[in-house]
């Protein structure tokens, strides 16, 4: 999985838990399938198109054999990709543009492992190597046009890799490394208009003592460490939003437990929360608002689970389709969730099926909504209070559970979700709504048993 590449997280936040809400629409879940029809060889996806109806990843050939790269669609099913000329028949793919028509990755070649860009018009086209380095390249992601790749390539600069950029007109292009320490870096992310590129780079030492740190390139800025959680002296960015603002990765220390987390302009690096069962926790995606995220946990008893993030709060992903009655997930194990659509309902990646075999598959979750979110605007602030308070006793906005009446459970949904979604403090007008809310409350209870009491 990607987040085996650099995994790392830990540092446990302390937030009031909330739960999604969904609406009407029913949770999915669907095993991808092998390319065979006759018996099983392992799968895994890695990649997903934004309207999260493609699928990329890898499948075996045969028992015992390399990997070959593929696509997935609900139409098609599981098809391969051509491996590049003359190598030793072993691919992957990695990620696809937003509509799944371009697909990029890695294949052997004549020449060495080689990063590959893949569409129906022009079969797989290799991608070549930064000068002056041994001759081995990888590609990660792709533009949502497809025509920016990024990844990383051995070169004159480093024999463990350099972090590129490549389009059609400048083709591979070096973006260097942080400063200080020995060089080495790597792109696993780019954002929809190919300006904003993430990953991990060398920021001290060499060898067994380097460690990593994320960072976000850009054409003005160059190459900017992002750095660490709290107490914690490693990290990597393993992918960003569709607009560049929200880079997710993961973040730890050496023999200390790792966290996900979720870094913005303007708060900086933050934690992602854990569930209580978690020992460490990665993030390999989000959707193209920066709301939903998605990785995986390891529990108590070193097991990888699947898993996502929804206004900071952690879930299972295989507890929160049970909960929700999807279907067809007896007997599989959901490992890790490595992709996302844009509106963060879709989700890929890899897991363990029925048979014990590795086998990619692809959930729909229903729409999310916050408890306490009244307008579904994914925030719970003062607006959600007004809502409870001008329609309390009545109905309409402000009926958080759906049950015709704005009444004290609506109250205390707001109350216990007051904040999540946002990353503000709560301003001391909503607070002391609050306060006069909870007043109106305990009048209203008072009242209803004086009346019980007297009739």
């Amino acid at each position: 999985m990607r987040g085996a590449r650099l995994a790392i997280s830990s540092m446990l936040l302390t937030i009031t838990p909330v739960s999604p809400n969904p609406s009407q629409a029913e949770a999915s879940f669907t095993g991808l399938g092998t390319l065979s029809d006759t018996e099983h060889f392992d799968t895994g996806a890695y990649g997903l198109s934004a309207d999260g109806l493609m699928v990329t990843g890898f499948a075996s050939r045969a028992p015992g054999e390399p990997v070959q790269a593929v696509r997935w669609s609900g139409a098609d099913g599981m098809v391969g990709l051509p491996d590049l000329p003359g190598g030793s028949s072993f691919s992957s793919g990695w990620g696809l543009s937003n509509d799944g028509s371009v697909i990029v990755g890695n294949s052997d070649s004549s020449l060495g492992a080689q990063a590959f860009r893949w569409t129906h018009t022009e079969g797989i086209v290799g991608l070549g190597y930064l000068p002056g380095g041994s001759l081995n390249s990888q590609a990660f992601d792709v533009s949502a046009d497809g025509s920016v790749v990024v990844g990383y390539s051995l070169s004159a600069n480093s024999d463990e890799g350099e972090a590129f950029r490549w389009t059609d007109g400048d083709g591979m292009v070096g973006l260097g490394d942080l400063p200080e320490g020995g060089f080495h870096s790597v792109a696993f992310g780019v954002s929809g208009n190919g300006a904003v590129i993430v990953g991990g780079g060398r920021y001290k030492g060499h060898g067994f003592d380097a460690r990593q740190e994320a960072f976000r390139w850009t054409v003005d800025g160059g190459m900017v460490g992002l750095g660490f959680l709290p107490a914690h002296d490693f990290s990597v960015a393993n992918n960003v939003s569709a607009d560049g603002a929200v880079v997710v990765g993961v973040s730890g220390q050496l023999l200390v437990q790792n966290q996900a987390f979720r870094w913005s302009m303007n708060d900086g690096m933050v934690g992602l929360n854990h569930l209580p069962t978690v020992a460490s926790s990665t993030a390999e995606n989000v959707s193209a608002s920066g709301e939903v995220v998605v990785g995986s946990y390891t529990d108590e008893g070193s097991e990888s689970r699947a898993c996502f993030w929804f206004a900071n709060q952690m879930f299972d992903l295989q507890s929160f389709l049970l909960d929700k009655d999807a279907a067809n997930l007896t007997g599989w194990k959901l490992t890790s969730a490595e992709d996302v659509s844009a509106d963060g309902r879709t989700l890929t990646g890899l897991g363990i099926n029925p048979d014990g075999g590795y086998e990619a598959w692809l959930a729909i979750l229903p729409p999310l909504q916050l408890p306490g979110d009244t307008n579904g605007d994914g925030e719970v602030n003062i607006e959600d209070l007004n809502n409870v308070r001008n329609n309390f006793g009545g109905s309409g906005l402000g009926d958080t559970d759906g049950d015709g009446s704005v009444t004290i459970e609506d109250l205390n949904a707001v109350r216990n979700a007051f904040g999540a979604g946002s990353a503000t403090t709560v301003p001391e007008p909503a607070a002391g709504l609050l306060a006069g809310l909870m007043g109106l409350t305990l009048l209203t209870t008072v009242a209803t048993l004086r009346r019980v009491l007297t009739h």
